[in-house]
């Protein structure tokens, strides 16, 4: 299924899963890879697209890796400049809409988990955007300079930085820029370094917007009946245009 929200076309599995995002008529960004991995019994994941991780990263309490939401089919709809995907979780009633902006030619990501039980619910979200590296120069990252070399090389490494301005990925085609309104970003580089019994397999970039430095819940709580709201905006530029400040 591929939808077109102004000049962006996303392509999504029949699962619901966003496997693909191109910008105009250049070729997709994001990484895709074919194999699937067994995230808890009768739920698989395939290393591709732009996930939503909630309400956790790593295996919480009664949540497995990557939380309640990968691999579960969401409800899918669509309108007029607008696509949206519900899921419902054991405490959350969970939304994620994709949109354009208004006047600047982006994508706006909306995510929202709204508290359906009677108990505090516990959480992290992850918006995990998996980018391909081939054609990949430069990840222009907030305060931390310049990141490069995406090579496989059999290493994995993960950091977190601080969000303000945009991250901006410099393609050999397109520049991207991400930005968000949650205080954090996780950088996840794959060298080929994960999953170890396959080394130098996989080779892409995780991109997250998320409300904490951590890969379990560290403070993040939806009281019941209350609302978390989180937003990712992308911005894409021909590598011929002058990109305007954030």
């Amino acid at each position: 299924m591929t939808y077109q929200i102004g000049h962006f076309s996303l392509r999504f599995a029949l699962d619901g899963k966003l496997e693909q995002l191109s910008w105009h008529n250049l070729p997709g960004f994001l990484y895709e890879a074919d194999e699937r991995f067994e995230l808890a019994p009768g739920t698989s994941f395939r290393v591709a697209g732009w996930d939503e991780c909630f309400p956790t990263i790593d295996p919480y309490r009664q949540s497995p890796v990557m939380g309640e939401l990968v691999g579960t089919a969401p409800q899918f709809s669509q309108r007029s400049g607008e696509i949206c995907q519900k899921w419902q979780t054991r405490q959350c009633a969970v939304t994620r809409r994709f949109c354009g902006v208004p006047d600047t030619g982006e994508l706006l990501l909306e995510f929202e988990a709204h508290n359906t039980s009677s108990v505090p619910c516990e959480f992290v979200w992850a918006s995990h955007a998996l980018f391909g590296t081939t054609g990949l120069q430069e990840v222009r990252v907030p305060d931390r300079g310049c990141l490069r070399g995406f090579g496989l090389n059999g290493t994995c490494t993960k950091q977190f930085v601080r969000t303000g301005d945009p991250i901006i990925l410099v393609r050999d085609d397109l520049s991207i820029r991400l930005r968000t309104d949650q205080p954090w970003w996780g950088l996840w580089i794959n060298r080929g370094g994960w999953p170890a019994a396959r080394p130098a397999g996989f080779g892409c970039l995780g991109i997250e917007a998320t409300n904490t430095a951590s890969e379990v819940p560290a403070g993040g709580i939806v009281q019941p009946g209350s609302m978390f709201h989180g937003t990712v905006t992308i911005a894409c530029h021909h590598r011929r245009e002058t990109m305007t400040s954030p």
